[in-house]
């Protein structure tokens, strides 16, 4: 499985240079949320934790300091997770670090996990993948956020939606009759 710093490295590959390590950061974190969103599964094992400036993944903190990680095009990640880090660095790629940091502070992982602690706290907590999948899973559906790619879809012909709506209808019949009584 690919480090964070993969996928810091992948997107150094696609030209992008970090305007910071805030931005380093906060990038790595959409991209492992926007994954477990679409995916269902973590780009990298690390724990992202919630720091007084948002998601952090200590082993970036103390890898990056004030450099670019080197530019890997052949970092080992899946065609599909390099289409979804290409997806999230279009969306949030321009965006600053503060920027960036300040948009987590607006959403519910971090908000979550961070609590009631007063602006001057710390916090190492790490932020459960699954509060980052229901987040970015409903943002999805609410048409914000990046826009998938995803590889290998085709459209479905229309005698295939059809059957697959007929064997539907056919299954849930009995229950929705019940359910309208």
């Amino acid at each position: 499985m690919a480090t964070a710093m993969d996928v810091l490295a992948y997107m150094r590959a696609l030209g992008h240079t970090f305007n910071g390590e805030f931005q380093a950061q906060k990038l790595a974190y959409y991209a492992q949320a926007w994954s477990v969103a679409w995916d269902g599964a973590p780009l990298f094992d690390e724990s992202i934790e919630a720091w007084r400036m948002g998601p952090v993944v200590r082993s970036v903190r103390y890898a990056l300091d004030v450099r670019q990680p080197a530019p890997n095009p052949e970092a080992p990640l899946t065609p599909q997770q390099k289409e979804n880090i290409k997806a999230v660095l279009r969306y949030y790629g321009r965006m600053s670090g503060a920027d960036l940091a300040d948009l987590t502070h607006a959403e519910s992982p971090w908000k979550t996990v961070w609590g009631d602690r007063r602006p001057h706290d710390t916090c190492s907590d790490p932020i459960p993948l699954d509060l980052m999948r229901r987040e970015y899973t409903r943002q999805s559906i609410e048409g914000k956020g990046p826009e998938r790619v995803a590889l290998g879809a085709r459209p479905a012909e229309p005698v295939d939606v059809r059957r697959l709506a007929e064997e539907a209808n056919r299954r849930w019949s009995r229950t929705m009759a019940l359910l309208a009584e």
